[in-house]
């Protein structure tokens, strides 16, 4: 008859528990907290880049949405900036496509977003006093001009060719 000896039994043959102790549970939050300090900023950083290029990409849409609506009804459509104050522009004469019947309106919150117009130079309508694009029926916009936008250090710039209309974003 063999005897088994218990590897785990400690003192009067008691087992003995495997496990953590404090001192290692405390080194593994510690460094966890340190790993998270490290990636908090990286993450913010991330997260303004990606906000501002999202804000870049709405504006760029508006402003060829503005055009090719002005392609395909054979009129001028302009794009207007509402203010340098609160980020935001309309199309004039276009219906918001979210909700019928309203004035195509987008502004873009300081709470929500942290969008901060840094330049925005698009001539200045003939008929009025704003900054605005005007598309002709060919897509030509009657001045180019750009539209720069930042979020914490991250910026883009929104701009309009005055030959083509062609709108391009840049970093």
């Amino acid at each position: 008859m063999s005897v088994r000896m218990n590897h785990n039994a400690g003192r009067g043959g008691h087992a003995h528990r495997a496990g953590f102790s404090y001192i290692e549970l405390v080194t593994v939050l510690a460094i966890l907290a340190i790993v998270a300090a490290i990636a908090a900023p990286r993450m913010a950083s991330s997260m303004s880049d990606r906000r501002v290029d999202l804000a870049a990409r709405q504006i760029a849409s508006a402003l060829e949405f503005a055009r090719r609506s002005a392609m395909t009804r054979s009129t001028t459509q302009a794009f207007v900036w509402l203010d340098e104050a609160v980020p935001g522009y309309t199309l004039t004469g276009l219906d918001d496509p979210d909700r019928a019947g309203e004035a195509y309106v987008v502004r873009f919150s300081r709470e929500e977003w942290g969008l901060t117009a840094e330049s925005v130079d698009l001539g200045h309508d003939a008929d009025a006093d704003r900054l605005a694009i005007v598309f002709d029926m060919y897509g030509k916009p009657d001045s180019g001009g750009s539209i720069v936008v930042s979020i914490g250090g991250h910026a883009r710039t929104i701009s309009v060719d005055d030959d083509t209309g062609r709108v391009t974003i840049e970093r």
